[in-house]
């Protein structure tokens, strides 16, 4: 994702999965055929459990009912 320009930050088309991000930063990626935007609130000095990463970020673009994968109308 990120070596075909698909990771911004800040903004800006990242080239390289080592980039350096910290907290204020602003994510915008494509995950699963949908944009997110989320801006980080806190880097984690280790690997957790997915409830507690969900803490670390704020998204700014939550999908709706409509956005969903798999709604209907």
């Amino acid at each position: 994702m990120v070596l075909d320009g698909g990771c911004r930050i800040n903004r800006v088309p990242c080239a390289k999965p080592a980039h350096g991000i910290g907290a204020g930063d602003v994510l915008t990626f494509v995950q699963m055929h949908q944009i997110r935007v989320i801006r980080v609130l806190h880097l984690s000095h280790r690997r957790g459990p997915a409830a507690e990463a969900a803490t670390l970020y704020d998204d700014l673009h939550p999908p709706t009912a409509l956005e969903s994968p798999g709604a209907t109308d």
